[in-house]
């Protein structure tokens, strides 16, 4: 690297994220070039015991993929990391860990022309303020429904989808990214344990942002059961993203 010593404690936690909790989920599956890298970058840190030793190869993938990262100012968003250009081209394996599944359908109104619109999430970002648990995990489960919005036709190039034939398909990943904006992350009932969509997910780690610095915590199983909710000021009040391990009831729900 060109500049040798300098590193980023973003890419810190998304290493000991991948070590504490993605890990044994790599293992005897087909990988694509960056989650090669996040394997090899784990076994090391199971022989070397520290991420200092073993975050070069990821942090320069990461650099020369994301530009918020190449600059190495502190624009860079821990977020950022979750993303195709990140990621790569991702066999169905790996997407069914990583990433949200969209399918809408529906067909055009003007020209008849069957309208399928996939789309691949990374990340969930909530915004709203002052929710209770309940209303935190219906607003996780909303943000997957469709919108009212026509589907845009590429034949007659308008947003001409007939909105009463729209059919949505959801595939929920095993790890689901959710972040919460600054500004409400103090108003917040987070529950640590959550339904979305007849899918059962538990939280298994924080990240936390303060002054422009990262860092990360786990939540073992003792914390999730003995204590089934939490206020955000109590753990989150300065923790920007929340990450969830399923135990998943359907692989796929079906809405709409």
């Amino acid at each position: 690297m060109s500049d040798s010593g300098k590193f980023s404690c973003a890419v810190d936690c998304f290493l000991e994220l991948c070590f504490f909790v993605f890990q044994n989920h790599l293992h005897n599956i087909a990988l694509n070039e960056f989650f090669q890298i996040v394997h090899e970058s784990c076994n090391a840190r199971q022989i070397l015991g520290v991420v200092e030793d073993v975050r070069d190869p990821l942090w320069s993938w990461i650099r020369n993929h994301k530009a918020s990262f190449f600059a190495m100012i502190a624009d860079a968003v821990f977020s950022d990391i979750f993303s195709e250009r990140t990621f790569g081209r991702m066999t169905d394996e790996l997407k069914s860990f990583f990433i949200l599944q969209q399918y809408n359908q529906s067909s055009c109104t003007l020209c008849r022309n069957q309208i399928v619109k996939n789309t691949d999430i990374c990340v969930l970002y909530i915004t709203s303020p002052r929710l209770s648990s309940i209303e935190f995990e219906s607003s996780v489960s909303e943000a997957f429904l469709p919108n009212t919005r026509a589907l845009y036709c590429d034949v007659c190039q308008k947003h001409s989808g007939d909105v009463s034939e729209l059919q949505h398909f959801v595939i929920l990943p095993t790890f689901l990214k959710i972040e919460l904006s600054s500004h409400c992350i103090d108003h917040i009932l987070f529950p640590l344990t959550m339904e979305v969509l007849e899918n059962f997910y538990l939280v298994k780690a924080v990240v936390r942002c303060s002054s422009q610095h990262f860092t990360i915590k786990y939540l073992n199983t003792l914390l999730l059961t003995s204590s089934p909710k939490v206020h955000v000021t109590m753990i989150v009040e300065t923790f920007s993203i929340r990450f969830f391990a399923a135990n998943r009831k359907p692989q796929t729900a079906v809405c709409g």
